[in-house]
């Protein structure tokens, strides 16, 4: 099974609060998830076993995909050049706004974010 594979069923297992009974019948049935996961919309009768799913999709913990999201999440600010650091970011009008090198924001995010943003001190780490 492929870390893409893996993954996309680790978060939707999370999110749903499903047994891996049902994952795998998602994955093998649900034609968005299939998509998804690479499987052609037609002929395509790639199923999951159980003990598959439990294998694979069972060693993504809560905590694995927190780091996954975090290690994403820095690579996208390195990308953007976006930097947080104390002073430059601050929540206005419930966003967290980023300001750029003349003082104007750059961005802003929905204050909820903050948490994935600066972890779980949320916006009083700012």
């Amino acid at each position: 099974m492929s870390l893409w594979r893996i993954l996309l069923l680790g978060v939707l297992k999370m999110a749903i609060d499903c047994d891996f009974d049902r994952l795998g019948n998602l994955a093998a049935r649900h034609g968005d998830v299939c998509m998804m996961l690479g499987h052609s919309e037609f002929g395509d009768d790639t199923t999951y076993h159980v003990q598959t799913l439990v294998d694979n999709v069972g060693l993504l913990t809560e905590e694995v995909l927190e780091e996954i999201s975090e290690a994403v999440v820095a690579c996208g600010h390195r990308e953007l050049r976006v930097e947080f650091s104390r002073g430059s970011a601050s929540v206005q009008g419930g966003f967290v706004c980023c300001q750029g090198p003349r003082g104007l924001a750059d961005g802003c995010w929905p204050a909820m974010g903050c948490s994935a943003l600066y972890g779980s001190g949320g916006a009083s780490r700012l």
